[in-house]
């Protein structure tokens, strides 16, 4: 087995209460214009044996506890046997996807080698204009899709990651309207910051979101929510409303 894999090193930001390793695996299915992983869609690089990527993670124990799939979009390659390995090695697996290949997290999480999940919500269910800017291509049967990974994915810890973007996205009915979403699979909400010095398209010219203003979003959540900044990682904002 042989991975398009990059090597990013030690993290204590993406996966809370964890120290993990992060591989950004090469490729993806969509052409979100705002993505940050530009070298990593664009690389070329030859693949990786999966006794390397093994060992090359097995060399920072005991001081990471866990491992991130990220991308591009991991799920375009076969994570099973990796993840199993990892598990088999006393490590958390945590996977950031945008939720398009549900029979690979329903295979993961069925067996037990996957530990948590992060979806990102391209649109708001329905928005099909929004999802079709933001996902760079018309995407079919995209929220049913979504709703089927979501549905495997509630078995272990789940978050729905929201990009915000000024101008673009972030009318708070969007936000409330995304936790409706995140409610119905017992998920939290996680609202991230946009970075726009990094992104595939360099005509998609919006702002990067005040920190004050994530807060001001999160007020209209109705789920556990966090907040998520390239200097702060994660950072709890509210609980669920006892009221709901």
């Amino acid at each position: 087995m042989e991975y398009y894999v990059k090597f990013a090193g030690l993290d204590a930001s993406r996966y809370p209460g964890h120290l993990t390793y992060v591989l950004e695996f090469c490729g993806c299915n969509l052409k979100c214009p705002y993505c940050y992983a530009v070298d990593c869609l664009k690389s070329q690089n030859k693949p990786v044996g999966l006794a390397s990527v093994l060992e090359e993670i097995m060399d920072h124990q005991p001081i990471v506890d866990g491992v991130v799939f990220t991308g591009g979009e991991p799920t375009q390659q076969d994570l099973f046997p990796l993840a199993r390995a990892l598990k088999a090695g006393g490590l958390d697996v945590k996977i950031e996807t945008n939720g398009l290949n549900p029979s690979l997290i329903g295979k993961l999480v069925h067996n037990g080698v996957l530990d948590s999940v992060s979806v990102s919500l391209k649109a708001i269910p329905g928005d099909r204009e929004t999802l079709k800017k933001s996902a760079g291509k018309l995407v079919r049967n995209y929220w049913s899709t979504l709703e089927t990974t979501l549905g495997f994915a509630r078995h272990v810890d789940l978050e729905i990651a929201y990009l915000v973007i000024p101008g673009f996205n972030d009318d708070p009915k969007n936000i409330e309207k995304a936790s409706l979403l995140a409610r119905r699979f017992e998920a939290r909400l996680v609202l991230e910051e946009y970075n726009p010095e990094t992104r595939l398209d360099p005509e998609f010219d919006y702002p990067s979101p005040r920190v004050s203003y994530l807060y001001e979003l999160a007020d209209y959540s109705l789920v556990e929510t966090w907040i998520k900044t390239r200097r702060g990682g994660y950072e709890f904002v509210k609980p669920t409303p006892t009221s709901l």
